[in-house]
C-alpha cells in the first residue's frame, strides 16, 4: 500500500488524537506538568503534528495561494510572539480541507465523552487528585482537571458537538444534560459554562415545536438578521473593548459586569495598558491559577490572565491576525445561512459568546475551529492552486483564443 493511501486510511484517528492532546491532556491534572510523562506526550503530539504535514506534502498540488498565505502568516505570528500553536493550526486546518464533519466529529465526541467520564468518575473515588480552589465562601472542585473551569468547557464542547450530530434530542437526553450540568455547576461553580448550556437546552426545547422552528428559520432568513448573525463577531470585539473603556471610565454598567464575569474586564483593561498593540504579535506571559499552589510555585507570581479572546488574540497575534480571524467568522456564518445550515450558525454564536469568558476564539482547544476549513475550500479567484501553472495556462489559451 503507497504512503499516501495509508495516511489517508489514518488521518481521521490521528487528527482526533491532535485534537485531544490538543483539548484534554493539557488541562488533566496528571499530565500537567508531569515530567515523567511529559517527553512521551511530546514525542506523540509532534508525531500526529508531522503526520498531517505529511499528508499536506502528498497533497501539495491541492495547497492554494490562500493557504501558502496563512501558513506564512502563523510563521511571521510565531517569529514576533513565540506562539507555536497558530502555525499548529495552520497545518490542521490544511490537512483536514477534505475532511467530512459528521464522520470526524462523532469519532471525536465517543472519545471525548469516554475520556471525561473516566477522569470524572476517578476524581470522584480519589484516584486522580481533585484540585480544589475557593471562589469567596465557595469551594470549587477541579474532578480530575487542573481548574474547575476547565471541565466545564470541555462539557460545554461534548454537549456541542451531541447537538451538532443527533438531528432531534428527545426529552430525555435534554433531561440527562441538563441534570450533568447541574451535577457540574454545584462542584465546579463554572457560571459561564452552566448558563451556555442551559441556553443550548433552552433552544432545543422551543424549537422542538414546528410551527416555531419553521417561524424562527423565515426570521433568520431575513435580510437584516442575516446582516446581524455576520457581524456578530465584530459586535462581540467592540462590546469587549467598549467595556474595557467603560471600566477604565469606572461606568458603573461596566464595574458590575466586571464583577458578574470574576474581574475578567479588569485583567484585560491592565493587560491592553501594558502591552502595545502591534501588527503581529508579541511574546506576552499569562499566569493563572490552574495548577498554581499544586505544581506550579513561582516567585512573585502575579495573576494576570485575559479570558477575553476578543482582547487576547489582538495582543497575542496583533492587528492584522486579529482582523482575518473576526471577518472569517463573519464569512463562516455567511455560508452556513446561505446553506441553511442553522445548527452550524447557532454552534458558532454559542462558540463566539464562549470566547468572551475563555480564550478559544482562535485555538486548537477549540474543536470547531476546523469549521475554518470551509473557507480554504472556497471556490474564490484568490484561491488558485499553486503548483498548477501548466493547467492555468492552457485556461487562459483557452479563453483568449475565443
Amino acid at each position: 500500500m503507497k504512503i499516501d493511501k495509508i495516511i489517508n486510511k489514518y488521518f481521521y484517528y490521528v487528527l482526533v488524537l491532535c485534537i485531544i492532546f490538543q483539548v484534554v491532556l493539557p488541562i488533566v491534572c496528571v499530565f500537567y506538568k508531569n515530567d515523567s510523562i511529559t517527553p512521551f506526550l511530546k514525542a506523540v503530539r509532534y508525531f500526529c503534528y508531522s503526520f498531517c504535514l505529511l499528508k499536506i506534502i502528498f497533497e501539495y498540488k491541492k495547497v492554494t495561494l490562500f493557504e501558502m498565505l496563512g501558513f506564512v502568516l502563523s510563521i511571521i505570528i510565531f517569529l514576533f510572539s513565540g506562539d507555536k500553536s497558530i502555525v499548529v493550526i495552520m497545518i490542521l486546518l490544511v490537512a483536514s480541507k477534505e475532511i467530512d464533519f459528521k464522520r470526524f466529529f462523532s469519532l471525536l465526541f465517543k472519545c471525548l465523552i469516554v475520556i471525561f467520564i473516566l477522569i470524572i468518575v476517578l476524581s470522584l473515588i480519589k484516584i486522580v487528585p481533585d484540585w480544589t480552589y475557593t471562589r469567596g465562601s465557595n469551594i470549587r472542585h477541579s474532578l480530575g482537571f487542573i481548574y474547575p473551569t476547565d471541565c466545564f468547557s470541555l462539557y460545554l464542547i461534548i454537549v456541542l458537538l451531541y447537538y451538532y450530530l443527533v438531528d432531534k434530542l428527545k426529552m430525555m437526553e435534554l433531561f440527562i444534560i441538563e441534570n450533568i450540568n447541574v451535577f457540574l455547576y454545584l462542584y465546579t461553580d463554572g457560571r459561564m459554562s452552566f448558563l451556555l448550556i442551559n441556553i443550548i437546552i433552552i433552544w432545543l426545547v422551543i424549537t422542538k415545536n414546528k410551527k416555531i422552528a419553521s417561524f424562527l428559520n423565515t426570521i433568520i432568513s431575513k435580510k437584516f438578521l442575516k446582516t446581524i448573525l455576520c457581524a456578530f463577531p465584530i459586535i462581540m470585539t467592540v462590546i469587549s473593548f467598549s467595556l474595557i473603556y467603560m471600566y477604565d471610565n469606572k461606568n458603573v454598567i461596566a464595574l458590575r459586569v466586571n464583577e458578574l464575569f470574576s474581574d475578567r474586564i479588569l485583567y484585560s483593561s491592565r493587560a491592553v495598558s501594558n502591552y502595545d498593540l502591534t501588527f503581529f504579535g508579541q511574546e506576552a506571559e499569562w499566569y493563572g491559577w490552574g495548577g498554581y499552589g499544586y505544581l506550579i510555585s513561582k516567585d512573585g507570581f502575579e495573576y494576570n490572565f485575559v479570558d477575553n479572546s476578543y482582547v487576547r488574540i489582538l495582543i497575542d497575534y496583533g492587528i492584522v491576525p486579529t482582523m482575518i480571524i473576526i471577518i472569517s467568522y463573519g464569512l463562516l456564518i455567511k455560508k452556513f445561512i446561505a446553506k441553511t445550515d442553522y445548527k452550524s450558525v447557532f454552534v458558532i454564536i454559542i462558540v463566539l459568546f464562549w470566547s468572551f469568558m475563555e480564550p478559544y476564539i482562535f485555538s486548537a482547544r477549540n474543536v470547531f475551529i476546523l469549521f475554518f476549513v470551509i473557507l480554504l475550500n472556497s471556490d474564490s479567484n484568490i484561491n488558485m492552486r499553486l503548483f498548477d501553472f501548466k493547467s492555468k495556462r492552457k485556461v487562459i489559451r483557452c479563453v483568449s483564443n475565443n
